[in-house]
């Protein structure tokens, strides 16, 4: 996903919401992401996965990679 600091998601990467097979026993720890453009860490088709001790901060964007374009509040393909 773009503009994630730190994306985990299983495969097919064309299904992660229906993954034939999952990421599994992760642990992501001890990261500084900072200014990301949607999201810290995000997890999508994951099993047993641990998130612990890291710092985030400045993450989201109220406009697209144009930046002039406004994200909607209601655009799922781009809030999350």
């Amino acid at each position: 996903m773009n503009g994630a600091g730190i994306y985990l998601g299983g495969f097919p990467i064309t299904d992660r919401g229906n993954p034939t097979d999952r990421a599994e026993g992760i642990t992501v720890v001890g990261n500084h992401i900072r200014r990301a453009a949607r999201a810290g860490v995000y997890l999508n088709g994951v099993r047993h996965v641990q998130v612990t001790g890291n710092q985030i901060s400045d993450v989201g964007t109220a406009h697209l990679a144009d930046g002039t374009t406004v994200i909607e509040s209601g655009d799922l393909t781009q809030n999350i």
